[in-house]
């Protein structure tokens, strides 16, 4: 005959049903963590137009072209060498005013000036820091910055007192996925009537 302690409804004996009930459970869900990582998911949707530029096509320092929406971008992606060498170049700037955008991890800049000229990227070399060249010899570094003229630069540098624009970005998976810029619609004012 079982004693009064060991009855079904007995308290202790329900807690450690419960417990024993949990720690299968939860057994049974570190039991499945291994399968369901082995499952491919979906990856994560691209806006409309965007462009994703995988870490393996960047590498520290060399720029890049992009076709986005039509237009060519340059990318760079940034690194300690490559960011000490653009703070190196702070004499030689023209608008030096913008410290924090050296600290970006990538650098997405439009891929003609203001002008509307085409840019070409030329590896640094001897006393040239590297970076981007139109046709009329204006300098720019990898950042945008419109670069003083000097002996030193390549083709000889002729004056652009203009930096190039930025084009939004956001940084993914090691790479950088660029967005387009989106057009601003006219705000419509209702009529009177």
């Amino acid at each position: 005959m079982p004693s009064g302690t060991d009855t079904p409804d007995n308290p202790t004996r329900l807690y450690l049903r419960a417990s024993i009930k949990l720690l299968v459970t939860v057994g049974l869900l570190f039991m499945l963590v291994p399968f369901f990582k082995s499952l491919p998911w979906p990856s994560r949707a691209l806006p409309a137009g965007s462009v994703l530029v995988t870490a393996t096509e960047l590498a520290d320092g060399r720029s890049i072209a992009v076709t986005l929406a039509g237009e060519t971008v340059w990318v760079t992606r940034n690194s300690d060498a490559l960011r000490a060498r653009l703070l190196a170049l702070h004499d030689k700037v023209w608008m030096p005013n913008a410290p924090q955008l050296l600290d970006a991890p990538f650098f997405v800049v439009s891929g003609r000036d203001n002008e509307g000229r085409l840019l070409r990227f030329r590896a640094a070399d001897g006393a040239w820091p590297g970076g981007l060249l139109n046709e009329a010899g204006h300098a720019f570094d990898v950042s945008g910055r419109a670069l003083k003229p000097g002996p030193h630069f390549p083709e000889g540098s002729t004056m652009k007192t203009t930096n190039l624009e930025s084009r939004p970005f956001q940084p993914r998976d090691g790479g950088v996925l660029l967005v387009p810029p989106t057009e601003v619609l006219p705000v419509k004012t209702p009529s009177r009537f």
